[in-house]
């Protein structure tokens, strides 16, 4: 009972959105997708439990099942670490955060990155978002390690939380 009662307290200060990105090809999902050409990534499926932002890659999964039966699973975990006011309801944020995706195409690669969401958000009834994120870390590929770098533009809007 008592965790019932924690959880029903704790979901009404979750919410959910969704983060469209533009940034760096051939690192996260940034080929082609759906045949729709360009440089973006899927948006993603975003869970706000306020200090934590966990992005899931849903279509990039439902993408790589559609086309070719791979399979492509990732998530993005991150830390709200700092609020400062900018201007009237907008907050400048700092969070910090780690990605892992595994893709899968006959061969496995494994990726995990470490990075830094850095922009302006305002919270209303609704909540939007603008970031720059840059990231780093290393690709496992069919026995062989390699760096990998890169980042984006990101966009989020999400409701609660």
């Amino acid at each position: 009972m008592l965790a019932l009662t924690w959880f029903l307290s704790t979901a009404s200060a979750v919410g959910f959105g969704s983060t469209a990105a533009l940034g760096t090809p051939g690192l996260f999902g940034g080929e082609d997708f759906f045949g729709l050409g360009g440089r973006g990534f899927a948006p993603s499926l975003d869970i706000h439990a306020n200090p934590v932002l966990v992005q899931i890659h849903v279509l990039e999964f439902t993408e790589a099942l559609i086309d070719a039966d791979d399979i492509a699973l990732g998530a993005d975990v991150l830390f709200s670490a700092y609020e400062a006011p900018l201007s009237g309801a907008w907050l400048g944020v700092v969070e910090p955060g780690f990605g892992l995706d595994i893709y899968s195409a006959g061969d496995t690669a494994v990726t995990i990155t470490g990075e830094c969401r850095l922009g302006a958000q305002v919270q209303e009834s609704a909540a939007i978002g603008l970031y720059v994120v840059p990231e780093m870390g290393i690709t496992v590929f069919d026995g062989d390690t390699d760096w990998v770098a890169g980042g984006s533009l990101q966009v989020s809007v999400w409701f609660g939380g």
